[in-house]
């Protein structure tokens, strides 16, 4: 089998013969820093460079090429090739006798020695190309100056013993080659310099810093030891030692070298700057900021201190101030893309969205090639819900970069949210095949499986990416995120038993045990008194839960609780504003941390702190493991555990919780339901049609739910529903099914577990209150019940046929319809749901008069009796306030 750089390499000739020659460069460059004396990618580099006149750049790589490989005739006539283009005949004379010497022969090689017989000047090696500073030679000390300034220090004649020196000449011009990027030649004179004057530190200072440049840093290392032992109380010589090191990933040497420079120079910045980068990379980030705040006091201007700041404070969260060293070295330096590109992501995690874009878009107009800037403006358009803005830009970094793996995962997070599944599978495919160990990657694919309905390689992928990001500690934030998407899938998988998945969640909660110690000693434990009462939410907006959060908050009583709303909202809009006044007091949290968030709850003195999320998306669980309030309750959401030792409670009723429940958490059973439905303002516009079975002359089962919802065991039962009443339609009604490729995703998924497609209807319903009014009755998905899906289809007056299993969240239908005094319609096992379905399906009469009666029946009940579900609540506050305080007592 190919090594990875053989295959690499293989590509960059490829690319080369077809022309393309900045994407064989790129690869060429790729392969040099893994293996920096490759004699191949040296050649073709300096092919390259001869390629676009630059024949000056390229006579470091040839020679390169030929000390790791002198037998290959190619690489002798290249180099002196290059040589003679550039002028430097003595040269070119001294490296084809040489080339001779080892064998070498050929016409090519009669035609370079006469050319050379014939030229006219020989010019000598100190005057060559005294004016030719090649295009490659400025971008390498570009690059290098981009790399954090880690470059060796070159001497001048105030660092020098002045016994024995070189002349000024000498000096001048072996350090005008080297400045050049002219190495071989800074080399050659360097060591004639070492040779003349071998107690003199100049010619060896320079030769190690060649040697740095050149690559072959263990050469380097023992010349720059070499010299510090010579000069053991020489700040630079220590300095150079330790961009040594630090470049051979020794790090404890380079800090322990910079730190005795800093000693006999303590006002030497960069020893301070490259200090810090050192103490980065070791993760000691308070260390690194301290160094790189001494480089500043030194050197105010110092652009790419404040920078690299601004990535350490980033890191340690203190996102603010990382955003204002960002800002203080653009200031400085304007010019630098990656610093604007840095100030976007930083923002970006501050949830400043629109500021975020504006600093992507400054990196890409200073650089249109910055693939990384694309990538990033597209997940913060994203964010922003400009799904087709964000498209455009990932295609751009992935047209830039296509080994960008990072880009494929993002446009695939993209797709998926477009509903186009299909199309987000072959994204993340491409993402996970360039760097099998993006965990961000496997686990977004995890749980694009889960939005294909298709749990069988889901858990695959989704451990493989948590024992990745596990692997990575340094981001903490990526593991959050990991884990969240991890649990949501969870809740879904029809494989896993309850307990099985309650475990899993309690795993994830044991991280946080620790948090939270707080005793609660000095708060106000009188049993009769107004309670304050916080909810915290991403989802205070247009989201499905205000239609059961508003018949709670609007019926809260005021005069015995005092309630304190902590928004987490992203975009906020009129929802938001309709609930407002529904609070004595309204808390943004949407930018704080969750420690700075546990704070202000904390000063607001909450008895009782109420999640609305759970496991769902943007929940802010993790203000919650900080304890900030004495009595913790979790409810709605994600609609089960949360598996934090540090909520108290969880919310359901009888009907979603029978007893031996799997929960985290201490379950309260409300008497009646666990939540009140509201209907929103076009559910309250649409009219109940008439049973569309009444006309066909058959039944039309239905769908209108999320597709992760769905699974095998789901289409395994419809598949012989269908097989059993030969006549009757099944509607699938999601976004999911129309996107062309997916709905073909999905015939062939439905074919393979016996459904016939012949009778299925896959569309996306812009009135999903008009869509039902095509169908008879609703088919509830199990393990996971539907949510909203079937209070919408009742109200409508659907009839939902669903299947208790034992997780609480596969027993919203059950609650919902045994509230509604159909206890008939939920099924205990998936036999009884076929048989049910047969059965209710062969009744046509009785169909049209259930629907008939539906929504006076939900009206009349429990779940639209908002006042009562309200005072259910209140009374379960009162008493965990009054358990809390006689437990203290």
């Amino acid at each position: 089998m190919e090594s990875i750089i053989e295959q690499a390499l293989q590509k960059a000739v490829e690319a080369q013969r077809a022309g393309k020659l900045k994407d064989a460069e790129r690869l060429y460059r790729a392969i040099l820093q893994a293996e920096p004396q490759n004699p191949d990618a040296n050649h073709n580099l300096g092919v390259i460079a001869v390629s676009l006149n630059q024949a000056e750049a390229a006579l470091p790589f040839f020679k390169i090429a030929l000390e790791a490989n002198s037998s290959q005739g190619q690489f002798w006539l290249s180099y002196i090739d290059a040589l003679i283009k550039e002028e430097q005949f003595d040269n070119a004379k001294i490296v084809l006798l040489q080339g001779k010497t080892a064998g070498l022969e050929g016409e090519r090689v009669d035609e370079l020695e006469a050319q050379l017989t014939t030229s006219l000047l020989v010019q000598s090696s100190e005057t060559s190309s005294t004016n030719k500073v090649s295009t490659l030679s400025q971008e390498r000390k570009k690059v290098s100056a981009k790399k954090e300034k880690k470059k060796n220090s070159i001497p001048n004649q105030k660092s020098l013993n002045l016994v024995q020196s070189p002349s000024q000449v000498e000096m001048n011009t072996v350090l005008k080659h080297y400045q050049e990027g002219l190495y071989d030649l800074a080399e050659n004179l360097a060591k004639a310099i070492t040779q003349k004057y071998p107690n003199h530190l100049f010619g060896w200072k320079v030769l190690g810093a060649v040697f740095k440049q050149t690559g072959r840093l263990q050469d380097s290392l023992a010349l720059n030891q070499k010299i510090v032992d010579m000069s053991p109380n020489d700040a630079d010589a220590l300095y150079n030692l330790g961009i040594t090191l630090q470049a051979l990933g020794r790090l404890e040497d380079a800090e322990a070298s910079y730190k005795k420079a800093i000693v006999i120079k303590p006002e030497d910045e960069e020893s301070h700057y490259n200090l810090g980068i050192t103490l980065k990379e070791l993760g000691r980030l308070e260390d690194a900021k301290t160094s790189y705040k001494k480089a500043i006091a030194i050197r105010p201007d110092y652009a790419e201190a404040y920078s690299n700041l601004g990535l350490t404070l980033q890191e340690l969260g203190r996102l603010e101030e990382a955003a204002m060293s960002y800002r203080k070295a653009i200031a400085l330096k304007p010019e630098s893309a990656k610093t604007h590109s840095n100030l976007g992501i930083t923002l970006q995690a501050l949830l400043r969205l629109e500021e975020a874009e504006i600093s992507y878009k400054k990196a890409i107009a200073l650089n249109p090639e910055f693939a990384e800037a694309y990538s990033n403006l597209g997940i913060t358009l994203h964010a922003l819900l400009r799904l087709e803005d964000a498209e455009i830009c990932y295609k751009k970094a992935i047209a830039l970069n296509p080994k960008f793996a990072e880009a494929f995962s993002n446009f695939g997070a993209t797709l998926k949210d477009l509903g186009r599944l299909a199309e987000a599978e072959t994204s993340y495919k491409k993402a996970i095949a360039l760097n099998p160990e993006l965990a961000t990657a496997k686990q977004n694919y995890s749980l694009l499986l889960a939005f294909m309905s298709n749990y069988t390689d889901l858990h695959k992928f989704s451990d493989d990416a948590l024992k990745h990001a596990q692997l990575n500690c340094s981001n903490a934030n990526e593991l959050l995120k990991i884990w969240e998407a991890r649990l949501f899938t969870y809740i879904y998988h029809p494989d896993l038993s309850a307990q099985e998945i309650c475990d899993e969640h309690k795993r994830w909660g044991n991280q946080f045990a620790s948090l939270g110690q707080e005793a609660f000693a000095d708060h106000d434990r009188t049993p009769k008194r107004r309670l304050r009462i916080g909810y915290v939410s991403p989802d205070f907006r247009g989201h499905t839960c205000r239609f059961y959060f508003e018949p709670l908050f609007s019926q809260h009583d005021h005069t015995n609780f005092e309630l304190f709303a902590y928004s987490s909202v992203l975009h906020e809009d009129e929802h938001t504003q309709r609930f407002k006044p529904y609070f004595d007091h309204w808390r943004d949290i949407h930018r704080l941390s969750d420690e700075a968030a546990a704070q202000m709850i904390r000063q607001d003195k909450i008895d009782i702190l109420v999640d609305g999320c759970g496991h769902m998306m943007d929940t802010r669980l993790t203000v919650f493991a900080h304890k900030p309030a004495p009595i913790q309750v979790t409810w709605l959401g994600s609609a089960w555990t949360t598996g934090l030792p540090q909520m108290d409670y969880v919310l359901f009723d009888p009907y979603m919780a029978p007893e031996g429940t799997a929960a985290s958490e201490q379950i309260v059973r409300l008497p009646r339901t666990w939540a009140a439905f509201r209907p929103g303002e076009r559910a309250t516009q649409a009219s109940v049609k008439a049973s569309p079975a009444i006309t066909n002359g058959y039944v039309t089962f239905g769908y209108s739910g999320r597709s992760e919802r769905l699974n095998h065991r789901v289409f395994n039962a419809w598949g012989r529903i269908l097989a059993r009443l030969p006549e009757a339609r099944l509607v699938l009604d999601y976004k999911a099914f129309v996107d062309p490729n997916t709905q073909a995703y999905y015939k062939d998924f439905l074919q393979k577990h016996g459904v016939n497609t012949s009778r299925i209807i896959m569309r996306n319903s812009e009135n999903i209150f008009e869509g039902l009014g095509d169908i008879d009755i609703l088919l509830d998905s199990f393990p996971h019940s539907g949510g909203t899906m079937l209070f919408d289809a009742i109200w409508m007056g659907v009839p939902a046929l669903t299947l208790a299993s034992p997780r609480p969240v596969g027993r919203i239908g059950t609650s919902l319809m045994t509230n509604l005094g159909l206890p008939d319609w939920v099924a205990q096992d998936q036999q009884e749901y076929e048989d049910k379905a047969i059965t209710f399906a062969q009744d046509i009469p009785a169909l049209a008069s259930i629907r008939s009666g539906m929504r006076a029946r939900m009206q009349a009940s429990a779940v639209m009796n908002e006042k009562a579900f309200s005072q259910d609540v209140e009374n379960a506050y009162q008493t965990m306030w009054c358990n809390w305080v006689s437990y203290l007592n």
